[in-house]
């Protein structure tokens, strides 16, 4: 986790995920969905930059893309 230690939304974010989501082949990661449910408690901007990092540094997998203009989440899965 030494890799997350710059980032803690990204480290707090991806421990949500381990938690809840370490035994499916892939889950949704919907931003304003999360944020409004305050899991975490965070604006959808800020949970939003906390996933991107965690794509970036290579702890979560994207396998599709989210697209703001059709309002659709990615999909993604743990690395």
């Amino acid at each position: 986790m030494d890799a997350l230690l710059d980032p803690p939304d990204a480290y707090t974010l991806y421990q949500y995920l381990v938690r809840w989501h370490s035994n499916r082949p892939s889950f949704a990661i919907a931003p304003r969905a999360m944020s409004e449910a305050e899991s975490p408690p965070w604006s959808r901007h800020r949970i939003g930059k906390a996933r991107d990092i965690l794509v970036e540094r290579g702890f979560l997998e994207e396998l599709v893309s989210p697209d703001a203009l059709k309002r659709k989440t990615g999909s993604y899965r743990l690395s």
